[in-house]
Parts: C-alpha cells; structure tokens; sequence
C-alpha cells in the first residue's frame, strides 16, 4: 500500500513549490494456522502459529514529486507467533478460557528505536463469557504482557541529532477488555 501526502511545514517551505511527498510503506503481510479442538463437553484446547513479514515492513520508500526517492532502512526482520489455550464450560451458561503466548521481536536490540521500542512479548490472558439470553452475551478478559528489558542505544557521538541511550526496564502491559454480543 503506497500513501501520498502534500508537503507543508519545514518541508514544504524548504521546497521551491511544495510538492507531494510519496511514502513507500509496506504493510505486513502474515499467515497464521490455528487449531480448535473439544476434549469432551466441557474442555477444547486450542494452538495458533503464525508468522509476520516485517522485514519488508522496515524498508520505507521515501520521495519528493520531481525529486529523488530514498529507502530508509529500519532492518526489521520477520516475527514468529506461538500460542497455546483452553476453554472450560463451567455451566451451560458460563465459558472460561485463559492462554499463553510467545512473540518474538521484529528488531534485534542494537536496532532498537526510542520511537518504536518493540521487543518479544511473553502474552497471559484468562477470559470468561456468560450467556444471558439466547441472543445476549457478556464477556470479560485481561491480558498481561511482559516483554522484559528492552534496551536502546540510537546514535552515536558523531551523529547531528546525537546520542539516546538506555533502557526499557522490566516493560509490562495489561489490557482489560469487556464485551457484549447480541445477535438479531
């Protein structure tokens, strides 16, 4: 997917007449395979892989209408994703389900940016649904994700923008999320 957008700012002031900025980005492409399987009545386990192209995410195509192009390269490389699961039916009307994940990192650590501090990501998630009707379903879950120590070290001393280095200490999230599903 390519994306134009006018020059305006110092950009566009630096230019003689303003022109369009062309930005060469290349959205991921991915494939995963995913597995559902019911033990009995009340148990299913479940396991997903995938894989993500952000290699060619990282290489970004930049140019100026009437002017030069240039690849900035960002040295992404591909991700891989692995995940195991289960659900419980505790009653007809209750559905737990909780799992784990692994992700690995799209950068190596000495291309570790300030601006996008990715790194792998250890994902926990339990989850619950209960059905109120047969047309209305409630839903809650929580997801906590550690991804560790990330550290940053971007520049050097020669550079005209200098220097940023450090860390990302311990680096967590947690997402709680609530749902509500009607059908017509």
């Amino acid at each position: 997917m390519d994306e134009s957008v006018e020059c305006s700012g110092r950009v566009g002031a630096r230019l003689a007449n303003p022109a369009k900025l062309d930005l060469g980005v290349k959205v991921p492409q991915s494939v995963m395979l995913s597995a559902y399987h019911a033990l009995n009545e009340q148990w299913a386990v479940m396991a997903d892989f995938g894989w993500q192209d952000w290699s060619q995410f990282g290489n970004v195509q930049a140019g100026v209408e009437n002017g030069g192009t240039t690849t900035l390269k960002l040295h992404y490389q591909d991700t891989y994703h692995g995940a195991l699961g289960a659900q419980y039916k505790a009653t007809e009307k209750l559905l737990l389900s909780g799992g784990v994940a692994f992700d690995s990192s799209a950068v190596d650590s000495v291309n570790r940016t300030v601006t996008l501090p990715m790194g792998r990501a250890y994902r926990f998630s339990l989850g619950a649904q209960y059905q109120l009707s047969q047309s209305v379903n409630v839903g809650a879950a929580y997801t906590f994700i550690w991804a560790g120590d990330m550290p940053v070290d971007q520049g050097d001393h020669l550079s005209v923008r200098g220097r940023v280095a450090g860390a990302y200490d311990n680096a967590w999230f947690s997402f709680f999320t609530l749902n509500l599903t009607y059908k017509f």
